[in-house]
């Protein structure tokens, strides 16, 4: 279409909320004004998703493996190595960085790109940022990870880099709080939250779903949806659900998630024994990775999130609100964002199984509080989280951007 803007959407993360948050930022975009193409570095199980809604999509190195070099999130330690700290960034930049720039400056060249958009942080699209300077394209940067910076190489390369783009994103505070040794000035930032379409969370729960999941008749499920990795909290929520069943017997813990390296298939099989081993193993379900998540949300009574380690922003809470349902936080990162405790869901102190094993207790305990919080958090949604918001907003800075 005359005047149509290409938008490259750099995304190297292979799995998590940045993805279906970039799915909802695309389809909310003007498709007169804007066409976006995606380029993913490595094979990703998403792709299908992206050209279903007919979005070109280019795997820079289709034959690779999962990267072995991508950013940690900030969250983990990172690997004890007897290289220096230079080094180590020495090596990124040559082993990742640089070749991926190159792949992604023949995209922009073949795809007539005239944005590049670097969905999440710094560190993880130094290619997309050096490809966009090599090319004169401008480019933002959507950042989606809690960064805990130190004053080292890492720093300083990220900070010369954030010199560079045009504008930043930050899924919530917590997150641009996290930015903050960057120096990015003030008119270059914009905390964004993620887009939510609640129509998509009023369904109707299918006569089976429960015997498919194995959920024992008449049980009352409590959620919890996470990859299974220990700093989403998945030992946490064990440990209350022994609490929860010494009141309700009825109560069902519903664990959806699966494992995404070889540390996260070793916690899986240490969940397991744990539920074993508080004698709960009955009333705990496995269910594995699930695409089906408002039906889930519709089939239990409360939503748990309960990650040890701050959110950058806890897309399943606002999932949970949307379906009308009661939740609850850890009160940490960007969730304290989201809730309003006591009107729109609760908050607990992260890592802490008594509190949340007492919070999920009085939420079964009491099922008309519990719908009232349901009702209150659905509206908040309706209110704040809208796809034509979110589309708005980054719609007005790539008109900025382009400009200029």
């Amino acid at each position: 279409m005359p005047g149509r803007k290409t938008v490259l959407f750099v995304q190297h993360y292979p799995d998590g909320g940045s993805i279906t948050g970039l799915l909802d930022l695309i389809r909310g975009l003007d498709p007169d004004r804007y066409r976006p193409v995606v380029s993913f570095r490595t094979p990703n199980p998403f792709v299908p998703e992206f050209e279903a809604a007919g979005i070109p999509v280019v795997v820079l190195d289709p034959e690779a493996l999962p990267d072995p070099l991508a950013a940690r999130p900030p969250d983990r330690a990172p690997r004890r190595t007897h290289s220096s700290p230079v080094r180590r960034e020495v090596r990124r930049l040559l082993r990742r960085d640089l070749p991926a720039a190159r792949r992604l400056r023949r995209v922009i060249h073949d795809h007539d790109v005239d944005l590049v958009h670097a969905n999440n942080d710094v560190l993880s699209n130094r290619d997309a940022i050096l490809a966009a300077m090599v090319t004169l394209r401008p480019v933002v940067v959507h950042v989606r990870w809690l960064h805990t910076y130190e004053n080292d190489a890492t720093l300083r390369i990220d900070k010369a880099l954030a010199r560079r783009p045009a504008q930043f994103f930050f899924m919530s505070q917590a997150v641009a709080d996290g930015c903050r040794p960057l120096e990015i000035p003030a008119e270059r930032q914009v905390v964004l939250d993620d887009p939510f379409h609640v129509a998509d969370y009023d369904v109707v729960v299918p006569p089976g779903l429960a015997a498919e999941l194995a959920i024992p008749a008449g049980g009352r499920v409590v959620l919890h949806v996470g990859r299974i990795i220990p700093w989403k909290g998945q030992d946490v929520f064990l440990r209350a659900m022994a609490t929860v069943l010494l009141a309700d017997p009825d109560a069902v813990g519903l664990l959806v998630g699966s494992p995404t390296d070889v540390s996260g298939r070793r916690f899986l099989a240490q969940l397991k024994a744990l539920a074993a081993d508080l004698g709960i193993g009955h009333r705990i379900v496995f269910a594995g990775s699930r695409r089906d998540v408002p039906r889930l949300i519709a089939l239990s009574e409360v939503v748990v999130h309960c990650s040890t380690t701050p959110e950058p922003f806890g897309r399943v809470v606002v999932e949970a609100m949307a379906g009308g349902r009661p939740v609850i936080g850890a009160d940490a990162g960007g969730v304290p964002e989201i809730i309003h405790p006591g009107v729109t869901g609760l908050l607990v102190a992260p890592g802490d199984h008594e509190q949340l094993g007492v919070a999920i207790s009085g939420l079964l305990a009491d099922p008309d509080e519990a719908a009232a919080l349901g009702r209150r958090a659905r509206e908040a949604v309706a209110d704040r989280f809208t796809i034509e918001a979110h589309g708005d907003t980054v719609q007005a800075a790539y008109d900025e951007v382009l400009s200029a």
